[in-house]
């Protein structure tokens, strides 16, 4: 086995939803979100916000849950803001 054929294994699906979370010392929000494509624990991926339709970039964290840093926003046509 080769170092480049192994891969951590999805924990996240495309289509799946997900709790998207934003932490700072002073406030939490969350969010409920639909992946945009697969993802691994500590890989960042796409998420639409199911409510704003807005996508984010965030890092999965465990099954079903992703934190957004706040560089992670990013705007539907896939620039940063």
């Amino acid at each position: 086995i080769r170092a480049e054929e192994l891969v951590a294994p999805k924990i996240v699906s495309k289509g799946e939803r997900i709790t998207l979370q934003y932490k700072t010392p002073l406030m939490e929000i969350k969010a409920i979100g639909e992946a945009m494509e697969d993802g691994a624990k500590g890989q960042v991926i796409r998420i639409r916000n199911i409510e704003s339709l807005q996508t984010v970039e965030a890092e999965i964290s465990a099954p079903g849950t992703a934190h957004i840093t706040p560089a992670g926003l990013i705007t539907d046509e896939g620039d940063r803001s």
